[in-house]
């Protein structure tokens, strides 16, 4: 599954945004506090879809990919980029020209682009605000 793929379910048409962000209330759920971070380890995050066409969906309706979407950046790719170490350029670059991909998303990958761009070290950090999951991202210049 990829970032920007259609899928249609019913008589609705969904777009691939991004990765699912595994929050911390998992975690809570299961009284395991690093049960985010053993979910995020797996490398397979789920995803978010974007309404494209309103439509009645119903249980057992089929789910039918319609449409590929561009540079076949994969949901797990994605993740990876932002949350594993070893930022390549040509992944980071790739990614910033879906136009599918969400803006958080998007900012995030491109402040690590912009990082590797001037050899700087880029930190994400994940916090909770307003009743969700957000991320900071910092970036640390070298002399």
């Amino acid at each position: 599954m990829c970032i920007g793929d259609h899928y249609r379910i019913g008589d609705a048409l969904f777009e691939v945004t991004q990765p699912r962000v595994t929050c911390y209330r998992v975690g809570i759920r299961m009284n395991e506090p690093q049960m985010a971070a053993l979910l995020v380890s797996h490398g397979r995050p789920g995803f978010y879809f974007r309404v494209v066409e309103e439509g009645e969906v119903g249980a057992g309706d089929e789910i039918v990919k319609v449409k590929a979407g561009p540079e076949r950046v994969s949901v797990a790719e994605i993740n990876a980029l932002l949350y594993l170490p070893g930022h390549p350029a040509s992944g980071l670059q790739r990614a910033v020209r879906i136009p599918a991909l969400s803006a958080g998303w998007r900012t995030s990958l491109e402040a690590l682009l912009i990082g590797l761009e001037s050899r700087a070290d880029i930190f994400v950090e994940s916090y909770i605000g307003a009743g969700r999951e957000r991320y900071l991202v910092g970036v640390v210049e070298h002399d």
